[in-house]
């Protein structure tokens, strides 16, 4: 192989390792940051508290405001198998808002008459949940989703907490309009979109390393092309026998 060779294959190398590597940071960029001006579902980052039998709301809403009166809104437990006395639970909500009302039929037989939406609310993008006369039972993990929603960020998840002693609780009212919050995805559930934290200190040292191996490649290419190659300075053990 003589040394332009050489080069010319160190140059296809390191165009091929910039493809990958450009790839590889355009994946993170799409995983890890929102779209500026996408609409996403927000809930609580900490576990909502409630005491046994008292009424419990657990807070949820889209930022930016989003009227919601015509989309679809589900509430439901990702950790609560199906009933196998019920062949259609795996079909049964929480609670369930579609076509402007609550689907009281699409409910699990534990909520039944037990949870309702701030309707009046919708129209300004919260969809929290309000549990009555909280049970043992009830604790666990609720997803809050919109189906419809254009967005990668369309669920959230908010872990419920029940206290057998009364206790203050601070989600007892819902705010008009909620504080901005972002929910951690569970570790056993998959991201429906993002809410992940984002590893902002790798990307610069990734950039660098692929502009400095093209920039690398594409100098010694060009200085062995202006010179005589046997005048560039390559290690012996590189030169053709």
């Amino acid at each position: 192989m003589n040394f332009k060779e050489l080069t010319d294959t160190f140059s296809l190398w390191a165009f091929t390792l910039n493809v990958r590597v450009t790839f590889i940071v355009f994946l993170i960029l799409v995983t890890y940051f929102p779209v500026d001006g996408q609409p996403q579902v927000i809930g609580s980052p900490q576990p909502v508290l409630g005491a046994l039998g008292d009424d419990v709301i657990l807070p949820c809403h889209v930022e930016p405001r989003l009227n919601l009166e015509k989309l679809t809104v589900e509430w439901w437990r990702p950790d609560v198998p199906p009933d196998p006395g019920d062949p259609l639970s795996e079909y049964k909500y929480v609670h369930r808002y579609h076509d402007n009302h609550d689907e009281e039929g699409m409910k699990m037989s534990l909520y039944a008459g037990r949870t309702t939406l701030f309707t009046d609310s919708l129209k300004h993008g919260n969809m929290s949940l309000k549990i009555l006369k909280v049970k043992l039972s009830d604790q666990g993990r609720y997803r809050c989703f919109l189906p419809q929603l254009q967005s990668r960020v369309r669920a959230t998840v908010i872990k419920f907490i029940v206290e057998t002693k009364h206790v203050e609780i601070r989600t007892t009212e819902t705010p008009t309009h909620p504080t901005i919050i972002q929910t951690p995805q569970s570790k056993n559930e998959t991201a429906i979109t993002g809410g992940r934290p984002c590893p902002r200190r790798l990307i610069p040292p990734v950039l660098f390393c692929v502009l400095l191996i093209i920039g690398g490649g594409y100098y010694i290419k060009w200085k062995c092309h202006k010179q005589d190659f046997t005048e560039c300075d390559i290690p012996d053990k590189l030169l053709p026998l």
